[in-house]
């Protein structure tokens, strides 16, 4: 046994973005001692995690950079902060043949229910910073061999790509990386339904190519981006917020609520959430006929060709027949 945890010990820490080591550095907050044995098995699983994220390519490449590099560490920042949250209920218990006991050691007093709820809060929100954050870096480092990859042009396909571009349109998103994730089906979804069918499917089409392969937008072009972006976050929003409170699974459906010591926090009621249906639905509206007047303004024969050839070109008049006749005689 002792053999195989050494090997494992040894095979994690080569092929894994975070040690043992890293991992306490980052977390910050252990101050007491932590074996290496008891957290690497959740460092694995979030590396993983982490891996499905982001795609080989760039995993691989962020293990050529240094543990020092803003880039390596935005990323263990991520996974070791989502290992710290999956790790949390298990490092009470203790296991053995006795059965399954909690931790109790002298001196020590165990977390209330309310101390457990802030810290879950507290990790959650440390993985949403260092993986919305790590994205924002990404964009910026221009990496080529991540560019080429299927999971970079699969984002860079989106209208509304990240948490942060949702929260410039909707502030009350707050930056949530969970929240993007539960509402992006319905933000891809908004795109079909509205953009490709007021825009045209092919004025679109041109615009995600050109998103997925990085391509610099004319400056026509970025406005017709910005304004994309309003309509999609309107009604991407709206079309989730059916869904986003729902727990599916195989006990059922169910709605979840939320109550805490410190904000007393209540869910809205019917009242509330229709109000904010309506309000969304106006402004989702107002955003739709801003992108139907700016084609309206900007489609040419040379600039979105077929919004212009669809809706815009004039009709040829009607060719003039001419009978000959004798009250008209043509010769």
């Amino acid at each position: 046994d002792k053999m195989f945890n050494t090997m494992f010990v040894n095979q994690i820490n080569k092929i894994m973005i975070v040690s043992a080591e890293n991992f306490k550095g980052i977390i910050g907050g252990i101050q007491t001692k932590i074996n290496a044995a008891t957290i690497e098995p959740f460092l694995a699983m979030a590396d993983r995690w982490f891996t499905q994220k982001i795609g080989d390519k760039l995993y691989k490449h962020l293990l050529t950079l240094s543990v020092d590099d803003e880039l390596r560490y935005l990323a263990m920042g991520a996974v070791s902060w989502y290992a710290f949250q999956k790790a949390q209920p298990h490092l009470y218990l203790k296991v053995g043949d006795l059965g399954i006991m909690k931790n109790a050691p002298v001196n020590t007093v165990s977390l209330t229910k309310w101390d457990y709820v802030k810290l879950e809060e507290s990790n959650l929100a440390m993985i949403d910073m260092f993986l919305e954050n790590f994205f924002i870096a990404v964009d910026k480092a221009d990496i080529a061999e991540y560019n080429q990859s299927e999971e970079a042009k699969r984002r860079n396909s989106l209208i509304i790509k990240s948490a942060s571009e949702l929260t410039d349109i909707l502030p009350m998103v707050k930056g949530s990386v969970r929240l993007f994730e539960e509402l992006k089906t319905h933000l891809k979804k908004a795109e079909g339904f509205y953009i490709a069918d007021v825009v045209t499917p092919k004025v679109y089409e041109d615009l995600i190519q050109k998103l997925k392969d990085k391509v610099t937008l004319l400056e026509v072009e970025e406005k017709l981006l910005e304004i994309c972006r309003d309509v999609v976050a309107h009604f991407g929003f709206l079309k989730g917020l059916s869904y986003i409170q729902l727990v599916v699974d195989t006990e059922g459906i169910r709605v979840v609520e939320k109550s805490d010591s410190t904000r007393n926090e209540l869910q809205a009621n019917a009242n509330k959430i229709d109000n904010l249906r309506i309000e969304l639905d106006k402004d989702a509206q107002i955003c739709l006929q801003k992108l139907k007047d700016f084609m309206v303004e900007n489609a040419t024969e040379t600039q979105f060709e077929t919004y212009w050839e669809k809706y815009l070109k004039p009709e040829k008049p009607p060719e003039k027949v001419i009978v000959n006749t004798r009250a008209n005689p043509i010769l």
